[in-house]
């Protein structure tokens, strides 16, 4: 939460629950309503903690956020970010955290 504040974010819901799932964040970013998957690892040993946002997960993300904007009447602009976070094995003291903004786009009414 402190990374997203730091970046001027305002934080609406944590872990966020519909019968579709859990969506970690969600969070102002100016006028635009950000849906933010969180990937924690203990290591990259078997890829990047980003690399676990699976196509199940983000249909259901998508699906979330659409009962979300309904729940809320929120009209404007959307977006999907993730953030992944893990350990150096090298020194288990300092989590690393990489910020992908814009990380995938709903299609939604795309023909």
């Amino acid at each position: 939460l402190k990374f997203i504040r730091s970046k001027g974010f305002v934080v609406l819901e944590k872990n966020w629950r519909s019968n579709h799932g859990e969506i970690d964040l969600i969070a102002r970013d100016g006028e635009v309503l950000v849906f933010i998957e969180v990937k924690t690892r203990t290591g990259k040993a078997l890829g990047n903690p980003e690399e676990f946002v699976t196509p199940l997960k983000i249909e259901h993300m998508y699906a979330m956020a659409e009962m979300y904007i309904h729940q809320k009447h929120y009209e404007g602009e959307i977006r999907f970010d993730v953030i992944g976070i893990w350990r150096e094995s090298s020194d288990l003291q300092t989590l690393r955290l990489r910020y992908f903004q814009d990380a995938f786009f709903p299609d939604w009414g795309v023909e």
